[in-house]
């Protein structure tokens, strides 16, 4: 319930921008878009954003809404593909109306939203698509997140592996955007904790694998003893 009550604010805050930002909108709900993974293997996480965010919808219109406009939701599903979620976010804003965008399912699908927001002028809320670029090199100020980044994760996994005395990590990620920041920034912090730790083995694999039998013979051979990944999904 707290998480919700903390998202419910941030939410609160970013409808009335939305709402204050468009000259006479006059509508009596304001509507958002949920552009999320909703077929295919990895369909459980796009359910789960979902779910919480209509948890969080809820709450707020049972309690008179937001500005006094109640919301009203727009759920599309993107495959996992930036190409098919930059079709949905056009029909979203242009057909729907939908004055924010809300998605977290993939760092490569929120990158592909990212850079469309500035063309509609609408916000694009990240929920938990950490790659770096996303608020860093590729930011843009219609760009709001929610949740940690790909540094500040794997650094705490850092402290947390030096102080239990393992020096040799494997790492193990999957081939695009948030996978290589996983890998870098471990590799940048596992010295902070552990002085003589030593990254013993790096591979990198297609997203939607389905044998990992080649990469555990690697990392047996590696003497590796623990393995640092940052995969989702189904992986």
């Amino acid at each position: 319930m707290k998480t919700i009550t903390a998202f419910n604010k941030i939410l609160a805050v970013l409808v009335a921008t939305a709402v204050l930002a468009s000259t006479g909108f006059a509508q009596d709900t304001v509507k958002l878009g949920i552009n999320e993974v909703r077929s295919g293997a990895f369909t459980t996480n796009g359910d789960r954003v979902v779910w919480g965010v209509e948890a969080a919808v809820k709450e707020v219109n049972e309690t008179g809404g937001i500005l006094g406009k109640k919301i009203e939701l727009v759920i599309e599903d993107n495959q996992l593909k930036g190409e098919i979620a930059v079709q949905k976010l056009k029909k979203m804003i242009l057909e729907d109306n939908c004055q924010i965008i809300i998605q977290g399912s993939s760092s490569g699908v929120g990158g592909a939203i990212a850079q469309q927001m500035p063309r509609y002028k609408r916000i694009y809320l990240c929920t938990n698509a950490e790659a770096m670029a996303i608020t860093g090199e590729n930011f843009t100020p219609y760009t709001f997140r929610t949740c940690l980044n790909a540094a500040t994760h794997v650094k705490g996994l850092a402290k947390y592996f030096g102080g239990k005395g393992l020096k040799k990590p494997f790492l193990l990620n999957q081939d695009y955007s948030w996978g290589y920041d996983v890998a870098k920034h471990y590799e940048m912090y596992v010295t902070q904790y552990a002085k003589d730790a030593k990254v013993v083995g790096k591979e990198l694999h297609p997203v939607f694998n389905k044998d990992f039998g080649p990469y555990i013979s690697k990392i047996q051979a590696a003497g590796a003893d623990y393995v640092l990944t940052g995969n989702w999904g189904t992986d």
